[in-house]
């Protein structure tokens, strides 16, 4: 079987970028950021929608966790030369998106992965039994665009829960023997859940939607507020939560944002003694012809030893998606510096930060949306 279905599956061309030594290293295919160097490995050959980083499996740590338009679920597992990959599930819908977090207590310590797979959200899980089959924990009426989150938002409930949106936010939580969901307030959006606000205690939730970032927190009952004016669009931006700014104490939201012929925006929204600041790091194609362009994923991380301190990546495309990048946006004193890395996946999506086994380097690990497929490690 397993021969059979890598016959079917073909070979997937993957770029890994390394941070390389003074020297310089040539490189085949698009622009190569001299400071990196690339390896090709096999992977499936389908049109990659997300992946993330989880230890969902103590069998594979540091592995990751692939979804495609194939509606199939891969677990992407390092070894001493190369990556295998392995089907661990089947979708009931294209154009699935994934994370890893903690919220079902059946599985001990372990995370567990989640899926908005099309108008459901499933959970995938990991027990001393093997993969459990697709949970399925909400069916909606309308399509779940987008990433959920996982985040202890709620004091109410022991642990974490799952939040996502749909056609209104929602929260998805155990209660012993199920998983009830409640409705949040307030129109739908992108959503991320951690700890940004330093004037509060806890995690909070924040949903953004075209031109504006609302924070939702428990205190007494549901409370959302606007933090700020701008928000992500279409299909495909993201928001997330991280240590993205060393000259602010604390975590940001980071979230990037285009419409229909808009210019791509990518800003970061920080809590400081005296409100909420928004800032804009980066505009594509300012004063240029070629200004439309994607915005798609991004991932707070520090890897980059030239840039003391966190930095943002982002993948991005123009509008006739090729060719797709990686960024790296750092801040250094009062600037943000923004860094091309690579430039030759079509249509780049997925990025999340891993740590390479058993050497301990930080990377980054990203998949593209291409016929051909790509995806990226920068170590």
């Amino acid at each position: 079987m397993r021969k059979g279905l890598k016959s079917a599956l073909g070979i997937l061309t993957v770029l890994v970028l390394a941070a390389a030594c003074a020297s310089l290293r040539g490189t085949q295919g698009g622009f190569l950021d001299t400071r990196y160097s690339a390896e090709e490995l096999d992977l499936p050959d389908a049109e990659k929608e997300d992946l993330v980083v989880c230890n969902v499996d103590p069998r594979n740590p540091g592995a990751a966790y692939l979804v495609t338009d194939r509606r199939e679920v891969y677990a992407l597992i390092p070894e001493e030369t190369t990556w295998r990959y392995t089907p661990i599930a089947r979708l009931a819908s294209a154009r699935p998106r994934i994370i890893c977090g903690d919220a079902w207590p059946g599985n001990g310590s372990l995370p567990e992965l989640y899926i908005s797979d099309g108008r459901r959200l499933v959970m995938l899980a990991w027990t001393s039994a093997g993969w459990l089959d697709p949970q399925l924990l909400y069916e909606s009426a309308a399509r779940i665009p987008e990433k959920a989150a996982v985040g202890d938002v709620d004091p109410r409930t022991p642990g974490s829960e799952v939040y996502f949106s749909a056609d209104q936010p929602r929260q998805a939580f155990w209660e012993g023997r199920a998983w009830k969901v409640a409705l949040l307030p307030g129109p739908p959006g992108y959503v991320a859940a951690g700890d940004a606000d330093r004037t509060v205690t806890g995690a909070e939730l924040y949903v953004s939607g075209a031109g504006a970032t609302d924070q939702i927190r428990y205190d007494g009952g549901w409370q959302r507020r606007r933090i700020a004016a701008v928000g992500t669009g279409q299909p495909q931006n993201a928001i997330v939560v991280g240590d993205a700014d060393p000259t602010n104490p604390g975590n940001e939201v980071v979230l990037n944002w285009h419409d229909t012929n808009v210019r791509g925006r990518l800003w970061v929204l920080a809590r400081t003694r005296t409100g909420w600041v928004s800032q804009l790091v980066f505009a594509a194609g300012e004063g240029t012809p070629w200004s439309l362009h994607h915005f798609h994923n991004l991932a707070i991380g520090d890897f980059d030893a030239a840039h003391p301190g966190p930095e943002i990546v982002m993948t991005w495309s123009p509008s006739t998606h090729n060719p797709g990048r990686i960024s790296v946006f750092a801040k250094t004193g009062n600037r943000w510096e923004h860094h091309l890395i690579w430039q030759d996946l079509d249509e780049a999506h997925g990025i999340a930060f891993l740590t390479l086994i058993p050497q301990g380097r930080p990377a980054v690990i990203a998949v593209g949306h291409p016929r051909e497929g790509v995806l990226l490690r920068i170590r």
